[in-house]
C-alpha cells in the first residue's frame, strides 16, 4: 500500500504510566470504545539526585520503575475523550506518579 496522505483526520496517542496503571488504562480505553492499541514494557528513570542524600536510603540517584507506553491511532474526535479519562483516573489514583498522555497529527498513513 503507498503512503498517501490522511484522508480522515488521524491521530497518534501515547500514553505513559508506571506499569500499576495498565489495567486503569485499559479500562479508560475500552470506556472510550478504543478497540485495538499497543502496549509497550518500558523503565522508567527517575534523577533523584537532587533530592536530599540524606533521605535515598537506597544510595543511587536513579530509581527505575516498570512502566508501560500505550500506542493507539484514533480519529481526532477520540482524542478529548480519552485525555478527559486519562485526568478522571490521574485525580482519583493514591500514586504520586501521574499518566501522560499526548496526542500527535498523523499527516500521512499506509492504512
Amino acid at each position: 500500500m503507498n503512503p498517501s496522505v490522511n484522508k480522515q483526520s488521524m491521530q497518534l496517542v501515547i500514553i505513559s504510566a508506571i506499569d500499576v496503571c495498565r489495567t486503569p488504562i485499559i479500562q479508560l480505553l475500552k470506556k472510550v470504545s478504543i478497540p485495538s492499541f499497543t502496549i509497550h514494557e518500558a523503565v522508567g528513570y527517575k534523577d533523584d539526585s537532587s533530592d536530599n542524600a540524606s533521605d535515598n536510603w537506597f544510595g543511587t540517584e536513579l530509581n527505575e520503575m516498570p512502566s508501560v507506553v500505550f500506542h493507539i491511532y484514533v480519529p481526532a474526535e477520540k482524542v478529548v475523550a480519552i485525555i478527559e479519562k486519562v485526568d478522571e483516573v490521574n485525580q482519583a489514583s493514591e500514586y504520586e506518579s501521574k499518566i501522560h498522555v499526548v496526542a500527535c497529527p498523523i499527516s500521512a498513513s499506509n492504512f
